[in-house]
């Protein structure tokens, strides 16, 4: 989900080529982690918990927090809205 979003941002981009180079050096540096039988499991949870709390958010962000969840990683960003989810260590910055 998170590589999804970086292609697309640099496929906006004003120098797209020069944004998926940066993408292909970073990705060196990276494991990825994927989705497996127990990720829905969290994104449901996750997504219930939010919808009673009547806090969504967008549904990438949600898988990805399921994600990082279920590997028990922190998560880093921006996106001030990851701070409603209990439970999920955040690296701001």
């Amino acid at each position: 989900m998170v590589l999804g979003e970086l292609y697309y941002g640099a496929h906006r981009s004003q120098q797209p080529a020069k944004a998926l180079t940066q993408i292909c050096e970073f990705l060196r540096s990276c494991v990825l982690l994927f989705p497996d039988e127990q990720t829905p499991d969290h994104y449901g949870r996750i997504k219930a918990g939010l919808a009673r709390a009547g806090t969504p958010i967008p549904e990438n962000d949600i898988w990805i927090a399921a994600l990082a969840q279920e590997s028990q990683l922190p998560l880093l960003t921006r996106d001030r809205h990851f701070a409603l989810i209990p439970g999920l260590t955040l690296v701001t910055w």
